[in-house]
């Protein structure tokens, strides 16, 4: 099952006010794009729950689509290149960065089916109809700042 804090988040940003942008580093994050990009990765690591390699597939970026060519592809480099993020016991995120001139990066920390706490980092990508799309996920070493 995967861990949520939706209605802790919802709070915040009625406290804040829905319209306030999210600063993240040098670049202005949207909280509708915020939420959009933490929707994409949840509704991936869904899809991988209900092992549903096309949905899953469906939330990768051209780029991705492209390298791996199908969605059975896609699902073998998942399973074992990423058994954390296939089958998380828990799922809680982190910071979500726009570097300037950079695609926007969100930090996703994961305990994996070992027991393990992972961080990764999710680089999302802007599609011209303008949802959100992931343009690859990267295995970042624990930081100290993590969550306990």
């Amino acid at each position: 099952m995967i861990h949520r804090p939706i209605p802790i988040i919802c709070l915040v940003f009625l406290l804040l006010g829905a319209a306030a942008p999210i600063r993240a580093q040098d670049a202005v994050v949207s909280v509708p794009d915020a939420e959009a990009i933490r929707m994409v990765i949840t509704g991936q690591m869904d899809a991988f729950a209900r092992d549903d390699g096309k949905a899953a597939f469906a939330f990768a970026a051209p780029i991705i689509r492209l390298k791996f060519g199908d969605a059975a592809n896609f699902m073998t480099m998942v399973k074992t290149g990423f058994a954390a993020v296939y089958r998380p016991r828990k799922v809680t995120f982190g910071d979500l960065v726009a570097p300037e001139l950079r695609l926007p990066v969100q930090r996703v920390y994961v305990v994996g089916p070992d027991g393990n706490l992972l961080a990764f980092d999710y680089v999302m990508e802007r599609q011209a109809g303008g949802e959100w799309r992931i343009a690859g996920v990267y295995l970042h070493h624990m930081p100290s700042d993590g969550p306990t």
